[in-house]
C-alpha cells in the first residue's frame, strides 16, 4: 500500500501480515489519467476497507 509523504512524495506503507506484495508499479502508459486503488483487510477484529484515487500527470 502507498502514501504520500508531506512533501507529495509516494512511499510505501508496510501492511503487517499482507499476503500479498505491499506495492504496484504502474506503467508508464497510465499516464495522464487516474488510477484507483480498493484495499480490503480482515482479521479476527473484523473488516476495514480503503480507497483511494489520483490522477499521474505526465512528465516531461
Amino acid at each position: 500500500m502507498s502514501g504520500v509523504d508531506d512533501a507529495g512524495r509516494a512511499v510505501d506503507i508496510p501492511i503487517s501480515g499482507a499476503a500479498d506484495q505491499p506495492w504496484f508499479t504502474i506503467p508508464e502508459n497510465a499516464a495522464d489519467h487516474t488510477v484507483g486503488c480498493l484495499v480490503t483487510a480482515r482479521n479476527e477484529g473484523g473488516t476495514a476497507t480503503a480507497a483511494t484515487a489520483i490522477h499521474l500527470n505526465p512528465t516531461a
